[in-house]
């Protein structure tokens, strides 16, 4: 039973790293990649570029995202019984940051992309979609930070040692012979 939990802990453990790095490198594409691309546009075509963005990436983001949530509660569950370690600590300050992130992206990015949805293309001035612009931004830097922030946190707990429970058979290794 208690090899059954090791190596429980341990596959949802990388599971979670993993799906929690996919999710960084995503949020970590808007500065290296897309960022840069949407400043160098007009106010019509960033409009544009981010209405048929959102309208993608919305859904196929909260699948990855209620999947990483599946997998928080799974670990989380599955290390109960390693409360008072570090590994369980730092999957729970993880999970905070993910919780951050998430209130991030209800409270600042989703009423902006809302606006950017709704946005009338050339009924827009400049001014007005470059404040929009920003406050995108504002909110994408924030949830990489947590993000980012959270897979890091969750790379020390995998990297923690954690003791694997003792089996009831020996170790049938032979010992060398002390001459």
């Amino acid at each position: 039973m208690h090899t059954t939990l090791y190596r429980a802990q341990r596959i949802l453990l990388g599971l979670l790293l993993g799906t929690a790095g996919l999710y960084a490198g995503v949020l970590m594409m808007y500065s290296i990649g897309l960022a840069p691309v949407l400043d160098a546009l007009s106010a019509e075509n960033f409009l544009k570029l981010w209405q048929l963005h959102d309208y993608y990436l919305h859904l196929r983001i909260r699948f990855l995202l209620i999947g990483i949530g599946v997998l928080y509660l799974l670990t989380l569950l599955c290390f109960a019984t390693a409360v008072r370690t570090k590994t369980f600590a730092f999957i729970a300050l993880a999970c905070v940051f993910s919780i951050a992130d998430l209130q991030i992206n209800r409270t600042l990015q989703r009423p902006v992309n809302r606006s950017i949805r709704l946005a009338d293309v050339g009924a827009h001035s400049s001014a007005s979609v470059y404040g929009m612009e920003r406050q995108l931004f504002h909110a994408l830097h924030l949830r990489q930070f947590c993000s980012i922030g959270a897979f890091g946190l969750l790379c020390v707990a995998a990297m923690l040692p954690h003791r694997r429970p003792s089996d009831s058979t020996p170790d049938m290794v032979a010992q060398p012979h002390s001459r």
